[in-house]
């Protein structure tokens, strides 16, 4: 999900170097075989919610999508500098005190993982008592951040226990989304989308007012041309916003965003 549109030959070259299936890439996605097949197959538009789910599993999977440029047209590559994940998070795994384990190949040798509980509820703004399922539902939705940071923490020794098991924590995921632009597309029925639209601007500049207006905070808006709201917020707008752009399913968008067309929106 690395910018707000990808075409289809990029999916299917990104399940290519995954060696996914349709079937599998639906299953990672948590969608019909049909949508796969109707976007590979130039059926269905590029920046409905359930292509979104289709870049985010192709992303945690391992697949970058790179834009386009003068001269060049749109790619595919794999995600650098990533653990392989050997070992998915099992039911019932989830540790009061060192988190939800798992299994990496890094740099050679196998590594047991523990996921900070407080990274996952942060991920997708669990409180109260949140079930083993929800957990691991949490993992593989942000499977691609965690692995990131995971990364990051597995540089530091003091990361480590005095067994050679990793702790990956909020830090971790802070320093793996440093610079990560996130983006929202609200493409339901007309009144029902312009309302949403309504609401999560509101919404944000209610919270930035409170933040104390700090510096770098951006929020770009573009109509698309079937009428969806578009909108890119900066990495520290979506940091001050996390909770409630969870709310309106935002996505994370690496690299720089495209944002021909859009405008800047007033707080």
């Amino acid at each position: 999900m690395h910018r707000d549109v990808v075409i289809p030959a990029q999916v299917r070259a990104a399940r290519a170097m995954l060696g996914w299936s349709q079937e599998q890439l639906a299953k990672e996605a948590d969608v019909g075989l049909s949508t796969v097949r109707d976007f590979e197959s130039e059926k269905r538009a590029a920046d409905t919610g359930a292509v979104t789910a289709l870049r985010r599993a192709l992303w945690n999977g391992g697949a970058v999508f790179t834009p386009g440029g003068p001269g060049e047209g749109p790619g595919v590559r794999l995600v650098a500098d990533r653990p392989n994940l050997i070992r998915r998070p099992i039911p019932g795994s989830m540790q009061r005190w060192d988190g939800l384990p798992f299994g990496i190949e890094w740099q050679g040798r196998a590594v047991t993982v523990f996921v900070d509980s407080d990274v996952l509820d942060d991920l997708d703004r669990h409180t109260g008592n949140t079930s083993d399922e929800a957990y691991l539902q949490t993992f593989e939705r942000h499977r691609g951040q965690i692995l990131d940071a995971t990364a990051i923490a597995a540089g530091d020794p003091a990361n480590y226990d005095g067994f050679g098991r990793l702790m990956v924590k909020q830090k971790d995921l802070d320093a793996a989304n440093e610079g990560i632009w996130h983006i929202v597309t609200l493409d339901k029925a007309e009144d029902v989308r312009d309302q949403e639209a309504k609401a999560l601007v509101n919404g944000f500049a209610t919270i930035f007012i409170k933040s104390g207006i700090p510096p770098n905070v951006e929020v770009h808006h573009r109509v698309r041309v079937d009428g969806a709201h578009i909108f890119f917020f900066s990495p520290i707008a979506a940091k001050i916003a996390g909770e409630l752009l969870s709310t309106f399913n935002a996505s994370p968008c690496h690299g720089s965003p495209e944002l021909s067309g859009a405008r800047r929106v007033k707080l």
